[in-house]
């Protein structure tokens, strides 16, 4: 049979172990497991339609970028409690398992969710978290959420509103790296919880490779946000902006919905109308930084026009001739004096997206700190240090002929996890 079918024993070897994997949840209890037959395996769980699989310890999610009927409330249920080989592997069953080890073993316990950019990640994180709260009250899939326990859950679209971004790889892809870590009381009840970020792309602000967008929030606002908005603050020209793609933003029911969530995700979790005003503004002010011009007269520069300036000190509440002066010029300190030297025109224009980028980064730093405060449990508190369950949800690892220096770092933290853990 061997010889008809023209397969060598290890090719043979690979086939049985493949076919094999369909029956056997975990991985690791195969025989000679080795990188081929894993791929091979997961290709042939992959079409099979179970797209969950267990190594070991680690549970391999593959993405099947269409919907399917794994994530409904009778679904949940049946992760409640169990032991992992009750159920076929699944996200809840990682949930579940993590809570109750925290429960029984007074041990805090960590997910960290990594892999190519498009592969789910975000969306994994979500799905954890949610599945994960509703274990802690005491019914997964069948009850209604606290209202802390939804404001853990909003946080999400005000994330991927600020840090995701559309790349050649994926729409949605997490252009930083989060940490969050839910608390909980020593009854096992959530009470609250803890967040930090990482690494935010913030050079994709003032450029985009071919085919990329940049933050999500820009479209939202742009294409999404009331006429009265855009109009005060100077924005109802959407395609003449920079900083963003020439393709131009069309105002469109799916960009006014992704707006409208957005802003109901920072009232619930929140933040005041004023500081959702300050919110527009500085992004109005990036996009009007974006737009200022300079011109190269000999050994100095000048502005080209002052309207995107003032409108951009406006939005930022600074004295526009010093924020020209900043920009025009450099001050040097020698000798216990100061000597302002002129810009020349690319230094007057790596000053502007410098600042803009510096704007950006610092905004979306005060987001996940006010978010951080408004989730932290009350100070009397019942709580232990072992009482967390935390998700560190990294960024996509990409390779590109050009790859950014955030990108290295991003690609460098992803090489140094799988150290980590392997």
């Amino acid at each position: 049979y061997m010889g008809e079918t023209n397969l060598s024993r290890g090719v043979w070897g690979v086939v049985m172990a493949a076919t094999a994997a369909l029956h056997t949840n975990d991985l690791a209890l195969v025989s000679g497991l080795t990188e081929t037959v894993l791929n091979e395996s997961l290709e042939t769980r992959y079409h099979a339609g179970r797209i969950y699989t267990y190594v070991g310890d680690i549970l391999v999610a593959l993405n099947p970028y269409q919907p399917l009927p794994l994530y409904t409330p009778d679904i949940a249920a049946l992760y409640f409690k169990i032991a992992r080989s009750d159920q076929p592997p699944h996200l809840y069953a990682l949930a579940d398992a993590a809570y109750q080890s925290m429960m029984q073993g007074s041990h805090p316990q960590v997910c960290v969710i990594s892999g190519e950019s498009g592969a789910g990640k975000t969306e994994s994180a979500k799905l954890f978290i949610a599945h994960v709260i509703d274990v802690s009250g005491g019914q997964a899939g069948q009850r209604s959420h606290s209202l802390l326990e939804e404001r853990i859950i909003k946080i999400n679209p005000i994330l991927e509103s600020f840090g995701n971004a559309s790349t050649v790889k994926n729409e949605n892809s997490s252009r930083f790296g989060k940490y969050l870590e839910l608390k909980f009381l020593r009854s096992g009840v959530v009470c609250g919880a803890s967040l930090s970020h990482y690494l935010l792309e913030k050079s994709r602000v003032a450029l985009q490779n071919d085919g990329e967008k940049s933050f999500h929030v820009f479209e939202y606002l742009l294409g999404g946000a009331t006429p009265s908005i855009l109009e005060q603050f100077e924005l109802t020209d959407a395609d003449s902006f920079r900083y963003l793609p020439d393709t131009g933003i069309t105002p469109t029911p799916d960009l006014r919905s992704r707006w409208n969530e957005l802003l109901e995700a920072l009232a619930v979790v929140g933040f005041t109308e004023a500081d959702v005003e300050e919110l527009v503004a500085v992004l109005a002010c990036v996009l009007h930084l974006g737009n200022v011009a300079f011109t190269e007269e000999g050994d100095h520069s000048s502005l080209e026009s002052h309207q995107p300036l003032d409108l951009a000190a406006s939005h930022l509440m600074v004295d526009g001739d010093r924020l020209l002066d900043a920009m025009l010029t450099q001050a040097i300190a020698m000798k216990g004096e100061t000597i302002h030297r002129s810009r020349k025109l690319h230094e007057c224009e790596g000053c502007r997206d410098s600042l803009a980028k510096a704007i950006y980064e610092r905004t979306f730093g005060w987001l996940v700190g006010r978010i951080d405060a408004l989730l932290a449990p009350p100070a009397d508190a019942d709580t232990t240090a072992a009482s967390s369950i935390s998700v560190l949800d990294i960024f996509g690892f990409e390779d590109f002929k050009t790859n950014s220096f955030e990108q290295l770092c991003i690609n460098l933290a992803n090489e140094q996890l799988q150290f980590f853990f392997n």
